[in-house]
Order: structure tokens, then sequence, then C-alpha cells
């Protein structure tokens, strides 16, 4: 019901892949060298970041496991974490003051890769904070939601083993991420692991996925992939809770009935890929639960009552990227069956999904790009205009992003724009980031977001939710 901002996936984070190259990396790759690979902060072209994508290494080549190398790799950061809010007026009496510092997050994340032999490994990482800011405040002006959702969080993260079980056929089981599609800003076939959208706008996309416990199978045949997934773990989007400032009604939301994580309701996906030279393809099929829930009556007498559900959907996808030089040209397409609302209590909807986008390079150290992508709700009614579902007939959006690297490359200043609706009448916001390595374990980022209200419900009452913001991060 809340599908806040970036719901459909917002921030930028250059991906030195492409689409189809998305599907897990063969095992074996993985394993040389040990360590996982960080995306790289460079601005190659997108013709020399295809190249090589289509080379695999046989399994019974990978180098043996060197008996004077460590099997264990231990990384992660600590970080300090600050947003002030700059722009809200003084609030009704009774109410929370959001003014001022609404943040100041220690935050901890740590992993440890383990290589337990030439073909197989087990990845393990967990994350926490604590925000001093509602001690700091006075945690009395705080409704019980937001303390429990913002306050202090320790989870548990990705928890996986991974192999390869024949020359063609890896294995990945356990709490994971998969990532589906082209677009870095904007969710279209991106559907199998839930989002933190709590503070919307503030963090890249690849920050905001939550991993799913799930088993994954891949196999090989040339340039092309076949992946069977099976999600067990049934697990939505962190939304913002009553009474914070992102929160956009005035009372809690209905409870929300969670499916049972069983064998019944296990989530399914399956993906095609190919990966050619300057070119990918890739076509999906998912049988999962919807992310958005609706509201349903479950009580009609005496006393109404209602309730979140999630509705079981069927979705199909596709999605392409082609390479011309310092362009890169993307586009998806998704078709989503089965959607509920509280107003159509007996008919199932539909809706069409697609997107287009383009990435330019050819400015030294400077990437520009453009998505733009609409959601076509079929069969629409004036009446699912009205609350509590307050459905749109069309809800287009689209991301322009720019970043240059300074300094050879210590210092990256990012500009992002992202418009609801063709001319921003449904909310907009722009964000603008400066992040510097003050040396090889050191950085700092400082950022302010500016947002603009709109006629979308979720987006009315976000205007004065400016902020600024900084992070200081040590890597370990």
């Amino acid at each position: 019901m809340i599908a806040l901002l970036l719901a459909a996936g917002l921030l930028p984070s250059y991906q030195t892949a492409l689409a189809g190259s998305r599907r897990e990396v063969p095992v074996e790759e993985l394993l040389e060298g040990f360590k996982e690979e960080t995306p790289a902060a460079d601005t190659e072209t997108v013709t020399d970041l295809l190249e090589g994508f289509d080379d695999e290494v046989p399994v019974d080549t990978a180098p043996a496991m060197d008996p004077g190398k460590s099997r264990f790799d231990f990384d992660g950061y600590l970080q300090l974490w600050s947003t002030v809010n700059y722009a809200h007026a003084a609030p009704p009496p009774g109410r929370t003051d959001w003014r001022g510092l609404s943040s100041l997050r220690t935050e901890v994340f740590a992993e440890l890769n383990a290589r337990l032999t030439d073909n197989w490994r087990a990845l393990i990482s967990g994350a926490g904070f604590i925000d001093l800011a509602y001690t700091l405040n006075g945690r009395d002006q705080y409704t019980e939601q937001v303390l429990n959702a913002y306050e202090k969080e320790l989870e548990l993260r990705e928890a996986f083993v991974q192999g390869s079980l024949t020359k063609n056929l890896d294995l990945k089981a356990g709490r994971q991420i998969a990532v589906w599609g082209t677009s870095d800003y904007i969710r279209i076939n991106d559907v199998l692991n839930p989002l933190d959208l709590r503070e919307p706008g503030l963090t890249d996309l690849e920050d905001l996925r939550l991993p799913v416990t799930m088993t994954r199978a891949d196999y090989y045949v040339g340039s092309w992939s076949v992946t069977g997934i099976a999600v067990h773990e049934i697990r939505f989007n962190k939304q913002p809770v009553y009474g914070h400032d992102f929160y956009p009604y005035p009372a809690p939301l209905p409870p929300e009935a969670i499916p049972t994580t069983s064998w019944d309701n296990t989530e399914w996906a399956l993906a095609v890929a190919g990966v050619f030279s300057q070119w990918d393809i890739a076509f999906y099929h998912a049988k999962l639960y919807n992310d958005q829930p609706h509201t349903v009556l479950t009580t009609p007498v005496p006393i109404p009552r209602v309730s979140l559900q999630h509705a079981p959907i069927t979705m199909y996808g596709s999605a392409a990227q082609v390479a011309r030089g310092n362009w890169l040209f993307k586009a998806e397409v998704a078709y989503f069956d089965d959607l509920q609302f509280f107003n159509a209590p007996d008919e199932s909807f539909r809706r069409l999904d697609a997107l287009a986008g383009l990435e330019y390079t050819g400015f030294r150290e400077t990437i520009i790009s453009l998505d733009m992508a609409n959601r076509h709700l079929d069969d629409w009614t004036p009446a699912l205009a009205a609350a509590p579902d307050f459905a749109i007939e069309d809800d287009f959006q689209s991301v322009l992003g720019l970043s240059k690297d300074f300094l050879d490359d210590t210092l990256e200043i990012a500009v992002l724009a992202a418009t609801f609706g063709t001319t921003g009448q449904n909310g907009s916001y722009q964000r603008y980031t400066a992040d510097y390595d003050i040396n090889d374990d050191m950085a700092l980022l400082v950022g302010l977001i500016d947002y603009q209200s709109g006629d979308k419900e979720e987006l009315k009452q976000i205007g004065d939710n400016d902020r600024i913001y900084f992070r200081l991060r040590y890597s370990f």
C-alpha cells in the first residue's frame, strides 16, 4: 500500500556489468583470488566493461587452493551516520518535532568469506546500528513504532554456501540477493528482494536490498544461462512507520498478515539470460507475493475490521542492453497479473511496466544516465483512486543522474533528480552528494536532499523533509 518514493528502486550505483551479466557468476571465477571484488569506481567505457564477459573458466581448470593462504577473509566497516532536517516548521503541541538532528547513528557491518574447497565457498555477514538521536532529543516525543523501527537494529544479512555441482551447474543456498533487470534506479524486473524504504532517497539501491533465504541453481551453456530459484523466506519491504516524518497517514495502518514461511508458500522464479559481445538479453518468470499489500475487509459486522494482505501474483518480464561506443542503451518490460484492490474486491487486475534508459561515458571520468518508466494499470477505474487503494492508472517516473570523479578518483560529485509524473505533479526530489576518500580506509560523504510534495498519496507531505546528511566510514 505504501510504495514509498523508491519502491521501484531509486538511487545511483553505476554497475560495471550488463543486465544479462547480472546472472550468478560461475563459482570458479568467484573463487579465483578468493576475495570478492567491489564494483569499480573508475569510468571505463562501456565497451571496455563488456570485454571478457562471455569468457568462462571451466571448473576443472580452477586453480588449486594455496596451502599457504588463509581459507578465511574478514572485512567490513564502522561508520557514523547523521542527518539534520532543515525545512520543518514547528509542530502542533503533542506532535513529534522533526526539526534539527534526526539521526546520529553508529553502524557496523562485518562479512566473513570462507573458501571451503577449490569449488565451494561460504559467506556470512551481519549489520547493526544504534541511533543516539532519539535519546538526545527525548524518547518520549516519539511513537513506539518509530523507536522500534529506527532506534536500534541487529540483523543477519547474507549467509550462504555456493559451489559447483558439475562443470556447468552451480548451486547457491542460504540468505542472498538476486538482481534482475538493467536499471540502477527504477525496479521493473528486480522483484525477488524487498527493499529498506524507511528513509527513502538517501542511499543507493544496492544498499537498500534485503536478503532472503533462497535456493538457486545456475546452468551454463555457452553464452546462455538458465537460473531456477526457490524463495523460502517470506519477507516484504521495510516501510516508514506511524509517527515518522516519511509516514504519509494520520493514523497507524491496519495489522499486516504475513504468510508463514512454508513449502506451500514458497515463491518460484526462473530466468534465462544470454550474454554476447556488446549486448545481452534476459527473460524472467516468477510466482511470488506482492510486496505492496492491499486492504481487505476481514470482519464486516458488527464492527468492520480490515487488515493488510499480500496477494500471490504472477510476473513475466524481459530486459536487454546494447553497448555502442560510449553509449549504453537499456530496455525492460514486465507484466503482472492477479493484482488485488480493496475497492474492487471481486476482481483481479493486470499491470504492464516498461522502462527505457541510457548511459553515456564519453566525457572524462563522468557518467550521465537517464531512466524513464511507466506502470500502466489495465482496466483502471476512478474507484481505484479512492482510499485506501490510491491506485494510479499510469504511474510515470524518471531519474536523471550525473556523477564525476576528481582528484585522481578520490572525490566523486554526484547529482540525482527523480521525478514522479510527467511534469513532477506526483512529487519529486533532488539529491547532491560529495564522497571523498580521506585515505585507503576512511571516507567522508556529505549530501543534501530536497523533496517536493505531489499528488501521489505517499508523497503529499514530504516537501518539508529536506535533509543534510553526513557519513564517516572506516573500512577494515
